[in-house]
């Protein structure tokens, strides 16, 4: 009977607002001690048109006992077999349910629903149907976006929540996407929150996306992004994020032009620890591609802090740095020069680091191993070809063990041939 009393709430609710509900069959039902009533053909009529704003084929609502016994309600399980609704975003930014009409025009959001939401036991939702539809945009243009198959699972203990979420986009938006997390607190509400977040999809085309997402990013950011990543939170803020990460044709923006910069392909395992202020992000079984066909880089670690920055990288392919630098369009000598000399070869194990800031450090070290580099002549600057040996710079100095095996050495301002070598060792110091 209570729980009858409950939904008959409901309807109530339903029919102040203006909108008229109805249903084909309702009856009750015992989850063990918990009292329940069962619900087909759910519907929502528009009051305006009669047309149906909301539809279930069946909703399923338990009653949590203990609570009862103190005086209070609480849905021990929700059930929602296949919902279908529109959700819009009116010009002024307001949101609503396609067909429902509040009193007084209010919006439909309900002050605290969240909190409301993470008290209840459990909420289910199986094979929904969403249509997205957005009226903000400068040119008038309506935006819409169905997304079928939506299954949620919202599970609450206390204050540990566990939320589970899949659906079908349009394959142009996104193949695969998931999204789960496992944590305390609200989110919501305050920051005061911890937990793990799950992010999964196999393809994600960035400008895709629905406006109201598309706005939250960097004018500029594009590309198709594959990514399964699991991320810890303390305190709302995130410590940890690990798991692979890809993307092709991914365009982001410079922090100092209103150009943008696009790498071709990369694919990684991630590992990043720490904050905004320092931390470390290691990248392994990194193949990267920024202008050219993917290359394997190996293994990429950079460390981060307030007065101290490190990196270091396995391999690095001068040819495609080179051409990704040159895309950059910096007008300055040494710019000029990598447009014009066309490097090429490989650099291995390089690192570079800083103690102090970048512009203007303290003490620094650069170390590299070069095989097989090569540069064509320009103007006073000779090419050479094959160069190899092992590169350290400091503050006090620098050194180059050279060891080339057969190579060339061009001179044209004073030999009208490039000089063929076999071999080339020495030891420059400065």
């Amino acid at each position: 009977g209570l729980a009858m009393s409950l939904f008959a709430g409901a309807l109530f609710v339903g029919q102040a607002v203006g909108n008229p509900v109805r249903f084909d069959q309702l009856d009750t039902f015992w989850d063990g001690l918990n009292p329940g009533v069962r619900v087909q053909g759910f519907q929502v009529k528009s009051a305006a048109t009669g047309e149906t704003a909301v539809s279930l084929r069946e909703v399923r609502l338990s009653l949590a006992w203990w609570p009862l016994l103190t005086g209070r309600i609480e849905i021990g399980s929700l059930l929602l077999v296949e919902p279908s609704l529109a959700l819009e975003r009116a010009a002024d930014g307001r949101l609503r349910v396609t067909g429902i009409e509040m009193q007084g025009g209010a919006d439909p959001a309900l002050q605290g629903f969240s909190e409301w939401l993470l008290r209840q036991q459990e909420m289910l939702i199986e094979n929904g149907t969403l249509e997205w539809v957005d009226h903000i945009d400068v040119d008038g243009t309506v935006e819409r976006l169905a997304v079928r198959r939506v299954f949620l699972a919202l599970r609450n203990d206390g204050d540990q929540h566990r939320l589970d979420v899949r659906a079908d986009f349009p394959a142009a938006v996104c193949v695969g996407c998931r999204f789960s997390a496992d944590f305390t607190g609200q989110p919501f509400v305050d920051r005061d929150w911890s937990g793990t977040i799950r992010v999964q999809a196999r393809e994600l085309v960035l400008q895709a996306l629905p406006r109201a997402l598309r706005t939250l990013l960097p004018a500029g950011v594009d590309g198709r992004v594959r990514l399964d990543l699991i991320s810890d939170w303390r305190r709302g803020r995130p410590v940890v994020v690990e798991g692979r990460l890809g993307a092709q044709g991914l365009s982001l923006p410079l922090t100092d032009s209103p150009r943008v910069v696009t790498l071709q392909r990369f694919d990684t395992d991630v590992d990043w620890r720490g904050s905004a202020e320092a931390g470390r992000l290691e990248l392994d079984n990194l193949s990267l591609g920024l202008t050219r066909e993917p290359w394997r880089a190996g293994r990429l670690q950079l460390a981060y802090g307030r007065e101290r920055f490190s990196a270091a990288v396995e391999r690095i392919d001068v040819a495609d740095l080179a051409a990704f630098a040159a895309t950059l369009e910096h007008d300055n000598a040494v710019m000029r020069w990598v447009r014009a000399a066309q490097p090429l070869g490989t650099i291995e194990d390089a690192a570079v680091e800083f103690d102090g800031p970048v512009r203007t450090p303290r003490d620094y070290r650069i170390e590299a191993q070069l095989r097989s580099v090569g540069v064509t002549a320009v103007d006073r600057i000779p090419g050479l070809s094959a160069l190899s040996g092992r590169l350290r710079v400091t503050p006090a100095g620098g050194e180059f063990a050279l060891a080339s095996g057969a190579g060339r050495i061009d001179l044209p301002r004073v030999f009208e041939e490039a000089l063929e070598v076999d071999r080339m060792a020495g030891r420059i110091r400065w």
